[in-house]
């Protein structure tokens, strides 16, 4: 009862009508960051795009339960290899995306190879929530971290300006963001720890959920500022 009146009361404060991201750094997914996604979903079904994994509809299993849990009833999942003209128009029938973990170039080599990242990011632009857990995370940059050091590669950049990584203080993550923002000096950091999420909504108005922390790197003249964020703080660019 009492996380039900948090949520509640949690989302509030946030703009059913923004643009959103709810981006989960892997772990235990926070029960606030799934229900601030389905406060944003659109009319239409939730698709879920589990290619990060070589076992989607495992994958898919999992995400699906725990959005059920939270009162979610069309939950539909892309397990397939390749798209279709009518997988197409589906998908551009979406209430919300989700993009489950796994391997973030797997996923978006499927993106690429069948033409769907104007899509994707349409639908976005159109007020569909967008949300992912771990990998599916970091596709939402670009440039992307590969997850090999500092590498780089293309991503979805649906967050503005940004350079996204995740599992980042577990798997002591900090360095390699650093040293990929000295690549693109246009470019903010943001480092989401497990087991926790920001909900971002029109890429200025960032809110940490979940029981760690997030890392922001902001640019200030020629230097990266480090913020913080634990539960419930919240930050405008």
């Amino acid at each position: 009862m009492m996380m039900l009146k948090i949520i509640f009361l949690l989302m509030l404060s946030f703009n059913i009508n923004a643009n959103t991201l709810v981006l989960i750094g892997g772990g235990d997914r926070p029960k606030e960051a799934l229900f601030a996604f389905l406060a944003a979903a659109k009319i239409g079904p939730i698709f879920v795009l589990p290619w990060g994994t070589d076992y989607p509809e495992e994958s898919f299993s999992i995400i699906k339960s725990e959005l059920q849990k939270l009162g979610a009833s069309d939950i539909r999942c892309f397990c397939q290899e390749q798209f279709d003209a009518k997988d197409f128009s589906a998908l551009s029938s979406a209430g919300g995306i989700y993009f489950p973990g796994g391997d973030q170039n797997k996923i978006m080599q499927r993106i690429l190879k069948n033409k769907l990242k104007v899509l994707i990011r349409e639908l976005y632009e159109k007020g569909v929530p967008i949300a992912g857990t771990s990998a599916g995370t970091a596709i939402q940059s670009n440039p992307m971290l590969t997850g090999v050091e500092s590498e780089t590669s293309e991503g979805l950049g649906l967050f503005d300006h940004f350079i996204v990584d995740q599992h980042f203080l577990v798997r002591n993550r900090e360095g390699r963001l650093i040293t990929a923002l000295q690549q693109f000096p246009k470019h903010n950091g943001l480092g989401i720890d497990e087991s926790m999420s920001v909900v971002v909504e029109n890429s200025k108005k960032i809110t940490a959920l979940g029981p760690s922390v997030v890392c922001l790197y902001l640019r200030k003249k020629n230097n990266l500022k480090k913020i913080k964020l634990t539960n419930l703080q919240k930050i405008e660019l």
